[in-house]
């Protein structure tokens, strides 16, 4: 019970309701079929049934059976083949009445499974008992399986299709045209088919919804059509709308409707008319999509050209229940449930046992009127002055009406906001105005208000806006806006005694507008401006400029001359320019220090000389911006830049800080713009572009010394006598080199002589070095054999800016171990291993002994240098000991060990330009170590007093000689100016010139500093 449910048309509550079970099975109309079939089949007839009653659900009832007063089983309408003739007759499928206003209305019936599934629809009158029934055809036509299985009836509808006064049935047959689906246009009496309407696929049920309305109030009836099984994935479903055009086939395919497309959600597969619930005077639709989630239902507006494809609202059925399934598998509409004047829905779902209410919320119009003066508006004259500053009135209006009267409240309130220049502050900018709110300060540029208005007359509020001093755009408009919605109170609760709802039946009203949300409304403020009669400004900008950079004028040297100079002249030969810019793009890395050069004059009227301005002119100024990639500055040459005027300037840029990349242009580009009209002749003198080649041009070389220039040891000291002694003295000197040198415990003299190598790395280029370098110091501090050389006291690096560091750690690490390795595992033994070679590797020494790392073992030093800044110097000290014991033993008397220092760039793309070497790369520098020969072994004491006595007698000698010379005889004073008188006059020479320099052959030849190799 219940698979339709129909009623007449009438507002009131009043006429016949018909609801009917088209699955009702008769249990006493059982027929066992011809005997000669071999089936034997025991039928329950589905034959269905409706009952019609009072509106008021009162008084009597009226049951409808037609198919029981057929035969269920008919014989020999297909040769040897008995047929369903109207055991499944399903009456009821679909129900629905005829349109009349006036005197009674007709119940049109579906039978979809009469006729062996053919289908066909039933008619009654009245009160149904002069009930007139018949199929699609002529009931005594002959029969065969092309005409069975249409299912004609699955779904009618009722309307003037032909003319303003007779009515047609539409009924819909899913199955028919080969399972295509068709819909028939029938006369209600003779049942004669006018037209046809076809599906556009097989098997999407065409015709499973059938909803005849007059969509533009022609008159004329026109249709909507369901194919809840059209598939372009599955089971999306299709609405079709065919509008009447009148004539013999008056309905036309118009448009689809495919709602959301939404997979097996079998939209279309209910369409109902709702009436004007938007009362624009054009009827409404609900379409339900009932397997769409927990199933959906879509309202579409009708208008005069048919049915809007964009749907006015989506209800959600698990919005309102989350469990729900199969919400708007059915649709009633058009009946005003809590009589607030607008017709109210009533929705379905058959697999929860529900049915769902939704009222229908009243409609008003809201007008409203923005008013902003002055407009246009001067900002050197302005009307509106007041205390604050110049100002612009903003007046807003509200008032609201309605389609219906008696639903409108007294009063009600509205959420607006009105807004300033909202193009400048969502693109980033400062707005020209802001707005009072009320005294407080900081001012804004929106101000947000909830404002209670009135049914009856304007109720209005006023706004005051501000002119800013950042402002610079007077040319393009300022815009106003106002952007308003009503309050959403939502549903109000039952009332309590006897006060009343707020609204009609608790719905608060909503703005007349399909998506109910917020409008806005737009006024435009223009600025007076000075552009002769057709105020359109029409100006010529030219620049006259150029960049100066020390040195070279293409390029630019990394960590070189740091400054950038801009000079640049802007003249307007035009009419004045609003927003009139300088603009400097240059990368992120240039940075802007000052404006050093501000001047501002006039043009003569030939457009050539510059000439002292008469008035007061507004200087320049630049401020600098910056985004992610590139850097500007921006000059402002005034809003407007009056006629015939020009802005010198030069502008000064810090280019120390520049990043080097292989193969880097620097690009520096100068623009003058201005939102004022330019012609195209006049664009190309308004920018220029200079490109400089970033380039290193560094020279980083190495210097070393050491210190004292030669090393002195005693190569037969007492400490080596005998070889206890000299166990002794190896001993002592291994241990001390176990000792922190830092350790007041610890004494070089126990291993050798300290001295010092010191290595200066230096860029004496004109710019940086970007790259970072590595220098290697190869220290032979061993023999071939292990016996050690040189003890490496400490390593130290001096660098004021922190861009060197070594592997000092490793280097004494490593030092402790190979000492561990040679004098601590073997016991400190004095004579060599037996598989060394007891034969010293030199012999006595009589010429230079030289050690380097093809005949000793070196310790290479490794120390990272980061960038190295023009005239910066970088130091590695290395404090060592000659290991005496070696030097001794092996009899090595006079030998230079030969340090090699190598300093090398990485970089990614070979030679960075290093030019002339100041210094060179790589040097070889010399550790001297001499031996004295006198001194060794203990002198006897008679040698000692035979010397005292040698000395004494030949200083007698010498005296004795040197008074018979007359050496000690003392002049008088007679002798001396008897010389005087009788001396001859002396020459005088000139003097030294001031220009004579010593040629520094008598100067003693500097030993230890490195030549380039």
């Amino acid at each position: 019970m219940g698979a339709s449910l129909t009623r007449q048309s009438n507002q009131q509550l009043v006429g016949e309701v018909t609801v009917c079970a088209h699955r009702f099975g008769n249990d006493f109309a059982i027929n066992e079929p011809n005997a000669n079939l071999s089936d034997y089949k025991t039928d329950r007839y589905f034959q269905g049934l409706c009952y019609s009653l009072d509106a008021m659900l009162e008084g009597t009832t009226t049951r409808f059976n037609p198919c029981a007063q057929h035969d269920a089983w008919r014989d020999g309408i297909v040769e040897n083949e008995t047929t369903r003739w109207q055991g499944w007759c399903q009456f009821g499928a679909s129900a629905t009445y005829t349109v009349e206003t006036d005197g009674d209305q007709t119940l049109v019936a579906g039978a979809p499974g009469s006729y062996d599934w053919t289908g066909t629809t039933f008619k009654a009158t009245g009160d149904g008992a002069n009930m007139i029934a018949g199929n699609l055809s002529t009931l005594n036509a002959d029969y065969s399986y092309d005409g069975f299985y249409q299912y004609v009836g699955y779904s009618t509808s009722v309307g003037y299709f032909l003319s303003e006064t007779t009515q047609q049935s539409a009924s819909g047959a899913p199955r028919a045209g080969g399972l295509v689906g068709k819909v028939y246009i029938h006369d209600l009496e003779t049942f004669e088919v006018y037209q046809e309407l076809q599906g556009e696929m097989m098997n999407t049920y065409f015709g499973g919804a059938v909803e005849a309305l007059d969509i533009n109030n022609d008159g004329l009836y026109d249709l909507l059509v369901g194919a809840p099984l059209y598939s372009t994935d599955q089971d999306e479903g299709r609405v079709y709308v065919y509008m009447n055009r009148g004539g013999s086939s008056p309905l036309q395919l118009h448009q689809k409707i495919d709602g959301t497309s939404t997979p097996g959600s079998r939209f279309g597969q209910v369409i109902t008319t709702i009436n004007d619930i938007n009362t624009d005077t054009f009827p409404d639709v609900a379409i339900g999509a009932p397997y769409e989630g927990g199933g959906v239902v879509y309202i579409y507006p009708g208008t005069e050209s048919g049915i809007d494809e964009a749907y006015s609202q989506r209800i959600d059925g698990r919005d309102t229940d989350p469990t729900v399934y199969s919400f708007g598998s059915s649709i009633s509409g058009g009946q005003d449930f809590d009589s607030n004047n607008y017709p109210d829905i009533a929705i379905g779902a058959y697999a929860n046992d529900s049915v769902f209410l939704y009222k229908t919320r009243p409609l008003l119009d809201l007008l409203v009127n923005l008013t902003v003066t002055p407009d246009p508006m001067d900002p050197e004259n302005p009307s509106c002055v007041d205390s604050i500053g110049i100002c612009l009135k903003i007046e807003v209006c509200f008032k609201y009406e309605g389609p219906t009267p008696a639903a409108l409240p007294a009063n009600i309130e509205v959420l607006f906001d009105v807004e300033v220049d909202n193009v400048k502050t969502s693109a980033g900018f400062k707005p020209r105005f802001l707005l009072d709110d009320n005294g407080t300060r900081p001012m804004v540029s929106k101000i947000s208000a909830v404002e209670r208005i009135y049914r009856y007359g304007n109720t209005c509020f006023n706004y005051t806006a501000y002119l800013q001093d950042t402002a610079t755009d007077f040319l393009s408009p300022m815009p106003v806006d106002l952007t308003y919605i009503l309050m959403d109170y939502g549903i109000e609760p039952p009332p309590r005694g006897d006060i009343p709802y707020r609204f009609p039946g608790g719905l608060a009203p909503v703005m007349k507008s399909y998506q109910c949300a917020a409008i806005t409304k737009n006024e435009d403020v223009n600025f007076v401006r000075d552009c002769g009669a057709d105020a359109v400004c029409e100006t010529d900008i030219r620049l006259l400029g150029e960049i100066e950079i020390e040195g070279d004028p293409t390029k630019i040297i990394v960590g070189g001359p740091s400054k950038l100079y801009i000079q640049a002249r802007v003249e307007n030969v035009g009419e004045e320019a609003h927003q009139a810019f300088l603009t400097i793009n240059h990368p992120i890395d240039i940075r802007y220090e000052a404006l050093e050069i501000n001047e501002v004059s006039c043009i003569d009227e030939n457009g050539d000389d510059l000439i002292e301005c008469a008035g007061k002119q507004t200087l320049v100024t630049c401020e600098p911006t910056q985004n992610v990639d590139t850097s500007s500055v921006i000059c402002n040459l005034g809003n407007p830049m009056p006629s015939f005027t020009a802005s010198t300037l030069r502008l000064r840029f810090d280019i120390g800080g520049l990043i080097y990349v292989p193969d880097r242009n620097i690009n520096v580009e100068v623009i003058a713009s201005t939102s004022s009209l330019q012609t195209p002749e006049s664009l190309p003198d308004n920018s220029m572009l200079v490109a400089y080649n970033l380039v290193v041009e560094a020279d980083v070389g190495i210097l070393g010394f050491v210190d004292p220039e030669s090393v002195y040891y005693i190569s037969n000291s007492s400490n080596y006598a005998d070889a206890a002694s000299a166990q002794q003295s190896l001993e002592a000197a291994v241990n001390m080199a176990f000792v922190d040198p830092t350790s007041p415990d610890f004494n070089d003299s126990f291993i050798g002589t300290p001295f010092t190598l010191s290595y200066q790395i230096t860029n004496e280029g004109a710019g940086l070095l970007p790259f970072q370098s590595i220098l290697t110091l190869n220290i032979p501090w061993r023999m071939i054999n292990g016996d050690w050389l040189v003890f490496i006291k400490s390593i130290s690096v001096t660098d004021s800016e922190g861009t060197g560091s070594c592997n000092i750690a490793d280097i004494l690490e490593l030092q402790n171990r190979r000492l561990m390795e040679k004098y601590k595992e073997d016991s400190l033994s004095f004579q060599p291993a037996p598989e060394e070679d007891v034969t010293p590797i030199y012999g006595p020494a009589e010429g230079t002994q030289n050690l380097g790392c093809t005949k000793a073992k070196c310790v290479a030093l490794t120390c990272f240098i980061n960038p190295l800044q023009a005239r910066h110097i970088l130091q590695v000290k290395i404090e060592a000991i000659q290991w005496q014991d070696t030097l001794i033993t092996r009899e090595l008397g006079y030998v230079e060990i030969l340090t090699e220092a190598q300093l090398v760039t990485q970089m990614d793309n070979g030679n960075h330009g290093q030019g002339e070497d100041v210094y060179p790369d790589m040097i070889q520098l010399p550790i001297k170590m001499y031996t004295d020969m006198a001194g060794a072994g203990k002198v006897p004491i008679w040698v000692i007093i035979l010397s005292i006595l040698g000395g004494l007698l030949l200083l007698f000698l010498l005296i004795l000689l040197l008074w018979k010379c007359g050496f000690f005889k003392r002049k008088t004073r007679k002798d001396w100016m008897d010389e005087i008188e009788n001396a001859n006059p002396m020459p005088i020479k000139p003097p030294m010139a001031p220009t004579g320099e010593l040629d520094g052959s008598d100067l003693p030849m500097m030993k230890g500093l490195a030549a380039k190799e």
